[in-house]
């Protein structure tokens, strides 16, 4: 099932100019996480991703450091959320710079990163010959 975070509102120092890096600017963060947990049945918020932990979540990876692209901030997110919360497999990050510094006119530029958790790799070894287990 998916958990959906929309139009959560942040203030950043992100961008490719000083000024961006000095006085900031507002984005604005959609979140989906693809989850895989028990509440459906259970009915308890401990089985499922909780979104106000999940919008915090987001809002704190934003604000530990500066970056020069969206790119890389929406991976620090994405990062993040697959960090603290182990029921999300997946997780899409879109983050929006509204009416960015540019010689164009436009309502809102951004980003969108989704990144999936990759199972742990499985090795198996081979018991030396003549090995039987349970013996």
């Amino acid at each position: 099932y998916e958990v959906v975070v929309r139009g959560l509102h942040a203030y950043g120092y992100h961008g490719v100019s000083e000024n961006e890096q000095e006085l900031g600017h507002r984005l604005t963060l959609d979140l989906t996480v693809w989850a895989e947990g028990e509440a459906p049945t259970t009915d308890h918020v401990r089985d499922t991703v909780d979104y106000i932990r999940l919008a915090q979540t987001a809002l704190d990876a934003s604000s530990e450091r500066k970056y020069r692209t969206l790119e890389a901030l929406s991976r620090a997110i994405a990062d993040r959320v697959l960090t603290d919360f182990p029921l999300v497999r997946k997780v899409e990050v879109r983050t929006m710079k509204p009416l960015p510094p540019a010689p164009v006119v436009v309502d809102s530029v951004g980003v969108t990163m989704t990144v999936e958790r990759h199972a742990p790799e499985t090795i198996l070894l081979a018991a030396p010959r003549g090995f039987c287990a349970g013996v």
